[in-house]
């Protein structure tokens, strides 16, 4: 059993409900997947200002680990515009809209990325949000990642990081430098779109996180269990310790030989500012441990991904590790007879069991 929150928008407020539901979610961090490998697609170059991008990359750095003292918080961003802003982002489908949604955290102006169909929905549509990679936009991860193209009507939310980069714990770039809280900026994005989105499926609320992304998808998740129904890491392993990690229905997707991860825990490991990071398959462990499941697991393979399944799994969270072959660090674009991590990711999230979401 799990409690979610309902948010609903009474007059100009919020009344939060909570709401018992069957739901074995809880997202088990500490556990990395491992991709299978696809033949890299070109690497793309870092976004100039808005809607120009690249490939997010996290650099491995030498700093000291977990526990370092909070660097100053940044100086106080202009306040955010009153209204939202319209967007043009390619690959959004005719009968869509995308729109810059404004959020004033303290003394930073933040926002985020809407995009969803024009029209509102008799049905409830699930919603999505993705967190981008360092360096790059919401625009561009909304482009390269294609979901519309998958997922059919939904409600798509991008929030942006901080200086495109995410606090992730140990890392990331200018968000870690400055000690942005990114854990409650995404839950107050979250509970917005909740709120504002009339036509929004509460019992169907899907994180997915790419490169520092991913990154900041585990650190979220650990300290918002109930937050999402399903969690998908892309291209990352945890920066950040989990004390209790909770059972959630993940998939986990790597590429077998990205050069910023190590696959198996035999390898020597990687570190980040001083973090010693967890191999690929070590995360996966971890999830499994988190989530109770058993066995091996059942494989499949298709074109140059392995994807294997475990659905033996005490809190009846299943968990996936869809393996890519490839010696990038790039979102899986697959080819002719391999599926992008997009459609595996989706094809994960509406598996899930109703009672387990």
């Amino acid at each position: 059993m799990g409690v979610k929150r309902a948010w609903i928008a009474v007059g100009g407020g919020v009344v939060v409900a909570l709401v018992a539901i069957t739901v074995g979610v809880a997202v088990g961090w500490h556990a990395t997947a491992a991709p299978s490998a696809a033949p890299p697609p070109p690497a793309v170059p870092a976004p100039p200002a808005k809607t120009t991008a690249s490939t997010s990359a996290t650099p491995p750095s030498t700093k000291p680990p977990s526990r370092m003292p909070p660097a100053a918080k940044p100086a106080p961003a202009p306040p955010a515009p009153a209204t939202t802003t319209p967007e043009s982002v390619p690959g959004v489908p005719a009968g869509w809209v995308s729109t810059s949604v404004p959020v004033n955290e303290g003394s930073l102006a933040r926002r985020y990325l809407l995009v969803r169909p024009a029209t509102t929905s008799k049905t409830p549509l699930p919603v999505i949000v993705l967190l981008h990679g360092r360096i790059v936009t919401p625009e561009y991860e909304a482009q390269r990642t294609g979901l519309p193209a998958v997922t059919g009507p939904a409600i798509l939310v991008y929030p942006a990081g901080y200086q495109n980069s995410w606090n992730a714990g140990a890392c990331c770039a200018g968000a870690h430098q400055a000690n942005v809280d990114d854990v409650g900026f995404v839950t107050e994005v979250v509970h917005q779109v909740l709120a504002g989105q009339r036509d929004a499926d509460h019992q169907r609320v899907f994180l997915v996180g790419f490169s520092n992304g991913g990154k900041m998808a585990f650190r979220l998740t650990c300290a918002e269990p109930d937050l999402f129904d399903g969690v998908a890491v892309v291209a990352a392993v945890p920066v950040a310790d989990c004390a209790k990690p909770p059972a959630v229905p993940s998939v986990q997707v790597a590429m077998n030989n990205d050069p910023l991860f190590t696959l198996t825990p035999d390898q020597p490991p990687k570190s980040v500012n001083g973090y010693v990071e967890q191999s690929t398959e070590g995360e996966v462990g971890a999830l499994l441990a988190a989530n109770g499941c058993q066995g091996s697991g059942q494989s499949q393979t298709l074109g140059t991904l392995t994807t294997t399944r475990w659905t033996s799994c005490g809190s009846g969270d299943p968990v996936e590790l869809d393996l890519y072959q490839g010696d990038v660090h790039q979102w899986p674009a697959g080819d002719a007879a391999t599926p992008p991590a997009q459609q595996m990711i989706w094809n994960f999230f509406r598996s899930i069991p109703e009672e387990h979401r």
